[in-house]
């Protein structure tokens, strides 16, 4: 088995030591009912992965130690988030570096520093991001150096970013 899709479910230590033996690439378990032990258990033998979805659930900084492991990881969705430091997130954005697709919207515990760090780290390879709803911590100043990072960029969300105004368009040309 190379996919395993559970969303909404309750996830207990027992399907996970079902789960051990594959050789995942591919996990969608957003809005997931788990406990952090049992996702770091789940997720600190995989170094395989190329597609991540964890969208809703608590994670910590181990987990994102963890997941730093998948060098090849492509698409990472963290939409909703929370429970590891900034630079558990520098560590994990620097090691995926062929990083295509980045969800981090949403994310209500996200600093303006966890902010910077995102768009400091993120793949210069990255084509598609999605930073909605950061409201007041998304800057101008963090668009332009999302901008210089990535020059792949085809799909950028900002939406429900109220500090950028449209003085901030240029930053697209």
């Amino acid at each position: 088995m190379v996919a395993f899709c559970c969303p909404g479910s309750l996830m207990a230590q027992l399907l996970v030591e079902r789960l051990s033996p594959f050789h995942l690439q591919h996990l969608h378990l957003w809005n997931s009912v788990m406990d952090v032990f049992t996702l770091q258990g789940l997720l600190s033998h995989r170094s395989k992965l190329q597609h991540l979805s964890l969208q809703g659930i608590r994670l910590s900084d181990p987990i994102a130690d963890n997941l730093a492991q998948n060098t090849n990881l492509r698409r990472l969705h963290l939409s909703g988030c929370s429970g590891f430091s900034e630079s558990a997130l520098k560590t994990l954005l620097s090691s995926c570096f062929r990083l295509d697709e980045l969800n981090r919207s949403w994310c209500y515990e996200f600093t303006e520093k966890d902010v910077q760090v995102a768009v400091a780290h993120v793949s210069e390879t990255s084509t598609q991001m999605n930073l909605s709803g950061h409201l007041k911590n998304l800057q101008r100043s963090d668009v332009s150096t999302l901008l210089g990072s990535c020059p792949n960029l085809v799909h950028l969300d900002l939406s429900n970013n109220v500090m950028l105004k449209n003085d901030c368009f240029p930053e697209f040309y």
